[in-house]
């Protein structure tokens, strides 16, 4: 879940200096990956895939409706990320969905990408 990573992501900080930004260490990695599916959002890919048999099988499912961001992804994308980018940081996605399609849709939609 998105707990999960941020708490991961918090465990590290007392390892580091601090910046200006109280949440933000000097030292970054230069990559940070996030997971889709029961990470920033919910439910996984694959259980609509499930439910969306027949007509709308094809169509990715709809934002805000179908699929709901965690509380606290858009405040940690909004707060943390800019400071991230600016630092040089890369960001990634991961996830092991067969509708990639959807994904990137998904990911457009929430303005993510």
């Amino acid at each position: 879940t998105v707990g999960v990573v941020c708490c991961f992501f918090l465990r590290l900080l007392p390892c580091y200096s601090f910046s200006i930004s109280p949440m933000i260490p000097e030292t970054l990695p230069k990559l940070i990956v996030f997971d889709l599916d029961n990470t920033l959002w919910t439910p996984e890919l694959y259980q609509l895939r499930k439910l969306r048999r027949g007509v709308n099988s094809h169509k990715p499912p709809q934002a805000g409706k179908e699929v709901e961001l965690f509380p606290g992804t858009q405040r940690i994308l909004e707060d943390y990320v800019p400071e991230l980018l600016q630092k040089g940081v890369q960001l990634a996605v991961a996830s092991r969905t067969t509708n990639v399609d959807w994904a990137f849709s998904l990911l457009q939609q929430f303005g993510l990408s």
